[in-house]
């Protein structure tokens, strides 16, 4: 609603994090519903490793006692061929985010980033996936949407609220 209030016809939506695209389908699912009455146009993208959560030096802030290097890997393509709209990266955030970036470099202001769904685990992943959010305002919604899933499941010195945290302190922009 908020895009097509200012008068745009298209917007972004981005999962970091998608393991086996269950998530991707569900938020295809939505998108289409979300067409039928609204008419805008949503460009979806996910980012994953197929080998799973990658494998960086070792930080405390990790939370390497819930999640190890490898789990999350893709086990199947069963629900990446369900996916319709949905642009894939594949591989490291630290390479895919800047990919992407220059990719669609000249869409933002047409098309803004609306939501970044962060399923990334790890505080050194949910810290790269962040710079997301240090472009120029032109390139988003006035209020983007972020969801964090594992925010209420990390003490406040680790993962992901531990990198919103340093986020928050370092950047112009807050979460």
């Amino acid at each position: 609603m908020q895009a097509k209030d200012l008068g745009l016809n298209k917007l972004k939506i981005i999962e970091l994090g998608c393991a086996n695209f269950d998530g991707l389908v569900d938020i295809e699912n939505y998108v289409h519903d979300i067409q039928s009455f609204l008419d805008i146009e949503v460009e979806l993208f996910g980012f994953t490793l197929k080998e799973g959560l990658p494998k960086y030096k070792i930080n405390n802030f990790d939370r390497l006692y819930g999640w190890q290097p490898g789990d999350y890997s893709v086990e199947s393509d069963k629900n990446q061929k369900k996916l319709k709209t949905s642009k894939i990266y594949f591989g490291d955030i630290k390479e895919t985010i800047p990919k992407f970036l220059k990719d669609f470099e000249n869409t933002f202001v047409d098309s803004p980033l609306g939501l970044i769904f962060f399923d990334l685990d790890y505080y050194t992943s949910t810290k790269i996936g962040l710079e997301l959010l240090n472009m120029d305002s032109n390139n988003y919604l006035p209020r983007t949407y972020t969801y964090f899933d594992d925010h209420s499941f990390s003490a406040f010195d680790e993962g992901e609220r531990r990198a919103i945290y340093e986020f928050n302190k370092e950047s112009e922009n807050n979460i």
